[in-house]
């Protein structure tokens, strides 16, 4: 997956506009293009996301949503489900990849923080105390 396309993949489930407002992208090796309409689109949770991070190496998505406390794992470009990470009491509102793509940190509206070993999902560590 090129970055193109997984910019679209985060308009897509960020639900900003793709096609009414183009995004522009570039980098010293790639022309700027624009984005005129998602590459990629499936029904990820029932109600609003959260959050969305996409892995170092664009072949894991990360999402999370308003009514759920877990997280889900999702192969890129399939939209294959692949791990469900629960262990947060209330929704993570944000997501990040190591750059190694090897540990996903979750932040949690019930003021923790997860480190996640991928791919398998295992929980390594929390991190509590934030008020």
């Amino acid at each position: 997956m090129n970055r193109r396309d997984a910019l679209a993949v985060a308009c897509v489930f960020c639900l900003l506009p793709v096609a009414s407002e183009a995004q522009s992208l570039g980098s010293p090796d790639q022309p700027a293009s624009v984005i005129d309409r998602p590459r990629i689109q499936w029904k990820a949770h029932k109600h609003s996301l959260n959050c969305v991070a996409i892995s170092p190496d664009g072949r894991t998505l990360a999402s999370s949503s308003v009514d759920e406390a877990e997280i889900k794992l999702w192969s890129l470009p399939e939209a294959k489900l692949l791990a469900r990470l629960k262990g947060h009491r209330k929704p993570a509102w944000v997501l990040a990849f190591a750059p190694d793509g090897k540990t996903l940190a979750s932040g949690s509206w019930d003021k923790t923080i997860k480190l996640w070993s991928l791919p398998e999902g295992r929980l390594l560590a929390t991190l509590a105390g934030h008020t």
